[in-house]
């Protein structure tokens, strides 16, 4: 294989590894400011699942770029360079992938405003779309998915099981 070739595919490798990286750490961080910001709402079977998805998300991230630089060594060593190609085509189906999953991961925030039915889901619609820009939105939107709305707290609030029923 032409030595310009072999550039050309480890450039490629070294796109597909850093966009892994810089979706998995741009996740990682979103889930952390997220599990926080739902631990003050006291969901914490919630908070706690989005902290684990936060550490594998970030593991993966940062485990990308070393994983790929350690293969291409070791395919350059072994002087196997038709196996670099078939890297090539691997990491970019894993980063193909990430990058549909990181667009998806931009629904979620809406997904739970629509099934527990918010009446400003205008609101989270709106950071999420900006999260692109500004990826602390995303986290924000994703507190105010789980956030109770202040009416069903005042509902809850004044119906008390003591109460006399006087019909």
């Amino acid at each position: 294989m032409n030595p310009t070739h072999l550039s050309n595919i480890e450039a490629i490798l070294n796109i597909c590894a850093n966009l892994t990286e810089i979706v998995g750490v741009r996740y990682g961080v979103g889930f952390i400011v997220a599990a926080a910001l739902i631990a003050f709402i006291k969901k914490w079977r919630v908070a706690r699942n989005y902290l684990l998805i936060a550490i594998g998300s970030l593991m993966c991230g940062f485990a990308m770029p070393g994983a790929m630089n350690w293969a291409v060594a070791t395919i350059r060593d072994a002087q196997a360079q038709d196996l670099l190609l078939l890297l090539a085509v691997l990491c970019g189906v894993i980063a193909l992938a990430v990058l549909v999953v990181g667009i998806g991961l931009l629904y979620l925030p809406v997904h739970i405003a629509k099934k527990r039915q918010k009446k400003r889901i205008g609101w989270i619609i709106g950071l999420s779309a900006l999260s692109i820009l500004f990826g602390i939105l995303w986290s924000i939107a994703l507190f105010l998915a789980h956030r109770d709305d202040k009416q069903e707290l005042s509902q809850n609030e004044t119906i008390s099981p003591a109460a006399p029923d006087n019909r």
